[in-house]
């Protein structure tokens, strides 16, 4: 039996509903504490001008990508099935990481 590497550790899925201003700081409390395995995904729901700020603020950093869906469930099929991690840990807006 092949044994299989995760490339992540961790993945985390930043949520975006209503407020870039409250994502942002979730992202920022997240990047604080991730380790070099880790990535992060910043979901959004179809919406052009939400994804292009969002790019635009993340864009610099190694680990962080934007995911944009038709619904928060397709997006979530999508980076699921897309990733090979130990762990998935999602959180909303305005979530903070202790």
């Amino acid at each position: 039996m092949e044994e299989r590497i995760c490339e992540n550790r961790f993945v985390i899925i930043a949520v975006y509903n209503e407020s870039t201003e409250k994502l942002n700081r979730t992202v920022s409390n997240c990047l604080e504490q991730m380790e070099s395995r880790d990535r992060l995904v910043i979901l959004y729901k179809n919406d052009p001008d939400t994804g292009k700020a969002l790019e635009k603020k993340w864009k610099k950093k190694k680990n962080v990508s934007t995911q944009m869906a038709d619904t928060v469930q397709d997006g979530y099929n999508q980076i699921l099935s897309e990733i090979d991690s130990e762990y998935v840990l999602i959180v909303q807006e305005g979530d903070h990481l202790g």
